[in-house]
């Protein structure tokens, strides 16, 4: 194998680039490597310094940042190369990786001891992932995004999946059917069953 993925089960970031791998058939020739960040693992910090998951070692070097790795994949699976100039494809994959900044930032928060918490960022973080689901809900209505193996749709589905997994007293259901049937049906596809979020 000449890739490698290292990666942490319990990242929505690493789940994304999991799933692409699964869905655009490139499973066979990479090596996936679990490691948890927070233990500083050598083979980790060699590859990225920042210390964050995921990261794909390649021939040429290593590659950083989910969104750099799913296009390194797209390419390398032999996709559409239009969609990478497609700016509206662009604008839900920011939103994606948007929400997905804010679950983080706000599971970060929550973890700490109860009076170091901030009620303003975790409200700022409440609110902007409600209007930005509320405008993905909307924007399903009018035309609905592209099925799981597109780019976008396969971090929605891993954003989803990680507000279960981390954020399950807030109910991103309620007021968006469109997408709660849509991710009750592509949660049961073997992409996302394997690449469960755990800690």
């Amino acid at each position: 194998m000449d890739l490698q993925l290292v990666y942490s089960p319990a990242s929505p970031y690493a789940r994304m680039v999991r799933v692409a791998i699964l869905e655009w058939g490139l499973a066979s020739g990479i090596e996936c490597v679990c490691v948890h960040p927070f233990d500083d693992d050598p083979r980790l910090l060699r590859a990225n310094p920042l210390g964050k998951v995921p990261v794909l070692l390649t021939s040429e070097g290593p590659l950083v940042d989910s969104m750099v790795i799913t296009d390194f994949l797209w390419h390398r699976a032999g996709r559409d190369a239009g969609v990478l100039c497609d700016w509206q494809s662009r604008r839900r994959r920011a939103w994606v990786q948007g929400m997905l900044d804010t679950a983080v930032a706000w599971r970060q928060d929550a973890m700490r001891p109860e009076h170091q918490q901030s009620e303003f960022w975790q409200g700022r973080f409440r609110r902007a992932m409600g209007r930005t689901l509320d405008a993905v809900e909307a924007e399903w209505g009018e035309q609905p995004w592209p099925d799981l193996p597109a780019m976008e749709t396969i971090g929605l589905a891993c954003l989803l999946g990680y507000l279960d997994f981390r954020h399950g007293y807030f109910e991103w259901r309620e007021g968006h059917p469109m997408l709660k049937s849509w991710y009750d049906r592509v949660c049961q596809r073997p992409s996302m069953t394997h690449t469960c979020p755990s800690d």
